[in-house]
């Protein structure tokens, strides 16, 4: 029973991670599924996700940033064209943004994160094997009090695709500090990592540990040696996601299958008992899903937990249900302060919610117009105040962000075709990510730049236009 499940979380968390090839010129119109999101210090909130054609064989990183209002402020993929990339988290430190997600490496899925500057210029890159006879499933992460990055995931067997958990600890510049890949005939499933508030150890949330199968607290110290095992006092059948409470109080996310998916949220002590447990449902006939990357987010004093309302897990993504993006807020004590739902005309589910700085909450997912001819979702954005109250709503359509370079590579200048997507700026940087030049003009329908100044190697267009931003890669030899 618990395997069949984590095979739907599997298709759920994974399907975003893996790709195949760049979507370009591809026959398929593009689908665009955002995941993760954080809010800068100008209130502009930068959204991570992925971009596939209809059928997820091609995948790319996809990034957005929206102001205060819901305006567009840029949009661009990542990724060269013989890589497969797509992101899944974004998180921010010191006012540098990271990005994690994975990629595709001659059918070997591997985890990276990168460091961007305020103008998404790579700072670092790391990318992270996972062992040969393994592959990638699932992972979440933290960044600790150290200013550490911590993982947490499944990987699966080759042969018999049976899971076991990992976990993983770098720093911001790269260097593994210690990592840790279980080899338990349990076959552990690990959901999330809480740092605890003294901040000497880790509370993983954890399945299968022992043959009992249940779920429950695995206290590790930092360099991830086991405390103790704690199983929960309460199976929650699978617990999604977990945020730090109060002194060693856990709060835990996840849905209640025996009484028909209600969505549950619980309190826990350190030692896995749970003494709270609020449930939430839209109709006593209607699934729930918690949100699939970020559940719960607290600000000030207020908890926002987002769910689907009326998810159909025989056809996650292009149902032909009514569904509705659910959002509930609370106080401290875990008082319901209100629950509202968001949709119906229309198959949504729920990514991540975001507690923002004006009191509100922004809601990101996919919206699925049902008779739709082809399998395509869009990215829908819902804000509202802290009251629920829309304050707006925002459908995105991702643009075929390509541009015709020639001659590539070259020995000494190459063209950029403007064509229809009215280039505004170009700018270009070295391999090195240092910036070199940048043109202005773009006025003509054909823009030459010239690469003989420089040394021979591997160079960036970064390409601003009025529908985007996109990197072009071009070498010089």
């Amino acid at each position: 029973m618990r395997r069949t499940l984590f095979l739907l979380i599997f298709t759920l968390s994974t399907t975003h991670l893996f790709s195949q090839q760049i979507f370009r010129n591809s026959i398929f119109p593009p689908n665009e599924v955002p995941l993760s999101m954080h809010e800068d210090s100008n209130g502009n909130i930068n959204i991570v996700g992925y971009v596939s054609d209809s059928l997820f064989q091609n995948l790319k990183g996809y990034i957005v940033t929206l102001n205060s209002t819901g305006d567009l402020v840029e949009q661009f993929l990542y990724g060269e064209d013989e890589e497969k990339v797509s992101f899944s988290k974004i998180l921010s430190l010191n006012n540098k943004r990271i990005v994690f997600g994975a990629f595709t490496d001659f059918s070997q899925r591997k985890l990276f994160f990168i460091e961007f500057d305020s103008e998404w210029n790579e700072i670092v890159k790391k990318t992270i094997n996972i062992p040969p006879d393994r592959n990638l499933a699932d992972f979440r992460l933290i960044i600790d009090s150290d200013s550490n990055l911590v993982f947490t995931g499944s990987t699966l067997d080759y042969i018999n695709n049976y899971p076991n958990n990992f976990n993983l600890k770098y720093d911001l510049l790269g260097d593994s500090i210690v990592s840790f890949f279980n080899n338990s005939n349990y076959h552990p499933i690990s959901y999330c990592i809480q740092e605890s508030f003294d901040n000497t150890k880790y509370y993983n949330i954890i399945a299968n540990f022992h043959s009992n199968g249940y779920s429950g607290i695995l206290q590790l110290n930092k360099t991830f040696d086991t405390i103790g095992y704690y199983i929960f006092s309460r199976d929650l059948f699978y617990t999604y996601s977990s945020l730090p409470y109060k002194d060693s109080l856990i709060l835990l996310v996840g849905i209640n299958t025996i009484n028909n998916h209600k969505l549950e949220l619980c309190v826990s002590n350190e030692y896995g008992y749970i003494n709270q447990t609020l449930s939430f449902e839209k109709e006593p006939i209607m699934k729930e899903h918690p949100a699939l990357i970020q559940p719960l987010s607290k600000i000030n004093n207020h908890i926002y937990l987002g769910s689907t309302s009326n998810f159909d897990d025989l056809n996650v993504y292009y149902s032909q249900f009514d569904s509705w993006f659910h959002l509930i807020k609370l106080d401290t004590t875990l008082n319901v302060l209100w629950e509202k739902w968001y949709g119906g005309d229309a198959y949504y589910f729920l990514n991540s919610v975001l507690a923002t700085s004006d009191g509100g909450c922004l809601l990101v997912g996919t919206k699925y117009p049902h008779g739709s001819p082809s399998l395509i979702r869009y990215s829908h954005f819902v804000k509202v105040d802290a009251n629920g109250d829309v304050q707006w709503t925002q459908d995105i359509e991702m643009p075929e962000l390509s541009y015709k370079v020639y001659p590539n590579p070259t020995q000494s200048v190459f063209n950029i075709e403007n064509s229809e997507l009215n280039i505004i700026q170009i700018e270009l940087y070295d391999i090195s990510g240092r910036y070199l030049t940048s043109i202005s003009d773009c006025s003509n329908s054909t823009i030459s730049i010239d690469l003989s100044p420089f040394s021979n190697g591997i160079y960036f267009a970064k390409i601003k236009s009025s529908k985007g931003v996109r990197t072009e890669k071009v070498v010089k030899n």
